[in-house]
């Protein structure tokens, strides 16, 4: 599990877009911590998008439920690959 970081505004916006064209919805008003509800395809959608959009590899030991629940775990999980 990674640790709780600082990510950057502009980290959780291009997140935010990301995470945007994968579920199909918007999620300008979405709250950082607020639970997306992925679905198991969504999850690997988004960690294609992810990586495709941040040219990181997701380590695999991070790829769990955890990483999946917030618009600011998903911008820390990129910053701990961007770092």
């Amino acid at each position: 599990m990674l640790a709780r970081m600082k990510y950057s505004a502009q980290t959780l916006e291009r997140v935010r877009e990301v995470v945007a064209q994968v579920m199909g919805a918007d999620t300008e008003d979405l709250d950082p911590q607020d639970s997306l509800h992925l679905d198991s395809v969504k999850r690997i959608a988004l960690i294609v998008e992810l990586e495709n959009a941040f040219q990181i590899e997701i380590s695999p030991e991070h790829i769990v439920a955890e990483v999946f629940e917030s618009l600011a775990t998903l911008a820390d999980l990129v910053e701990a690959h961007t770092s």
